[in-house]
């Protein structure tokens, strides 16, 4: 026995002496091979590699605005920072042409938001289709915001939905919560949009509101507290959750193939400047991998404000009522909330809507910009990994006038 237990504790000495340490200290053995590409694993179980594929979802349009569906791949080019590329992959979606044909709404259709099917099979299912999501920050909507946009996302399933969408929603409270995946049902997702109540997370946007007193030191609200919180530490730590959580949902998306446009709806995301830098190129790199374009909705519509605030607002302390400095104020902070809104929209290929008395425009716009688009992935040849951002640029050889329309930066 003892003999045995020898030869096994020899055997596994020359193991060690075999592995990688032991091939490193002989100068005889041959060189190793390159590492294979780097791979995590998500909380799913789904493999993912790490690859350097670039995809842009271009619309080309001619002088009139009519859709130009016949494009060939060798008339795009494209570059980045000032570098052509290969375009290594090519492909349209012809929405339009599905969203005509009424006999595609009986077919029922459900992709989840965070798959892990084979892109595919996710692909078969999506082709062609437009893919919204209605993400509703709940951290922002006080009650009467939020009711003005569940009645826009409502009367746009009922009225403007066509065989085309797949829509999901998400909300944002406390954590991210998918209400319902990817789906055609429209009364499924009716009764999601409608189990979207206004909670305690809202009553965070007053608190920061009320904190955020810009550079006027006379406009101050009188709280008769006897403490108020740090308003750029408070706003900050506020601000990276929303950015976090729009990161995260753009995680979840990152599988399913094709462009995904997302409908914020908030009442604004307090700027705080640097201090939300490295959360905010996080989350647009975020979406850009994704190839999702946020689409950023200021739920508080088209509003007079009342001088000095209404009477769920403390009086300004000072003369800054008198001199209007109250009423500055008021406007540079609205204008303030909505500089990081404009920021993630223009960077992902999105737009913003601010000022609406109708909040139907939004859709209307998501549904024209995604009416048809060209596909195409490349390989950076770009071999520095140093975080900065890409300049793309594209343009279509052969048709005079035409409009093209595409996100232009990548990181």
């Amino acid at each position: 026995m003892r003999d045995e237990i020898r030869r096994v504790i020899a055997a596994l000495g020359v193991a060690a002496l075999l592995g990688p340490s032991g091939l490193a200290q002989n100068p005889q053995q041959p060189a190793l091979p390159p590492a294979p590409p780097q791979v995590s694993v998500n909380q799913k179980g789904a493999i993912r590699a790490a690859v350097n594929l670039v995809e842009v979802d271009v619309a080309v349009t001619d002088r009139d605005g009519k859709l130009l569906k016949s494009l060939r791949q060798d008339q795009f080019r494209i570059a980045e920072d000032g570098k052509d590329q290969k375009i290594s992959t090519f492909d349209y979606s012809d929405v339009e042409k599905l969203e005509k044909a009424e006999a595609a709404e009986a077919a029922p259709i459900t992709i989840a938001i965070g798959s892990v099917a084979p892109p595919e099979e996710v692909r078969q299912q999506e082709r062609d289709r437009r893919m919204i999501v209605l993400f509703f920050d709940l951290t922002s909507l006080q009650p009467n915001d939020l009711t003005r946009s569940t009645l826009a996302a409502k009367q746009f399933l009922s009225r403007q939905m066509t065989p085309a969408d797949l829509v999901g929603v998400v909300a944002f409270g406390n954590q991210l919560h998918v209400i319902a995946d990817f789906t055609n049902n429209r009364d499924l997702l009716y009764r999601a949009v409608d189990a979207l109540l206004p909670g305690k997370e809202a009553q965070l946007a007053a608190l920061a509101a009320a904190t955020s007193t810009g550079i006027d030191s006379v406009v101050t609200e009188e709280t008769n507290a006897a403490f108020t919180a740090d308003d750029t530490e408070f706003n900050a730590f506020n601000t990276d959750r929303k950015l976090a959580s729009l990161e995260s949902l753009a995680d979840l998306l990152r599988d399913i193939p094709g462009k995904k446009s997302v409908l914020q709806f908030t009442s604004g995301i307090t700027q705080t400047g640097e201090d939300n830098r490295s959360q905010l190129r996080a989350t647009t790199d975020a979406a850009n991998r994704a190839n999702m374009s946020i689409y950023t909705v200021d739920s508080r519509g088209l509003l007079a404000e009342i001088p000095g605030g209404d009477a769920s607002v403390g009086a300004a302390n000072g003369n800054a009522m008198y001199t209007g400095g109250a009423v500055f104020q008021q406007s540079g902070a609205r204008q303030d909330s909505r500089e990081t809104l404009a920021t993630l929209a223009s960077d992902t290929g999105g737009r913003t809507f601010f000022d609406l008395g109708d909040l139907g425009q939004a859709f209307r716009a998501v549904q024209s910009d995604t009416d048809g688009y060209y596909l195409l992935g490349y390989y950076s040849t770009n071999a520095l990994h140093d975080g900065r951002w890409r300049t793309i640029r594209v343009k279509v050889a052969g048709v005079p006038g035409a409009r093209i329309r595409y996100r232009q930066v990548h990181h």
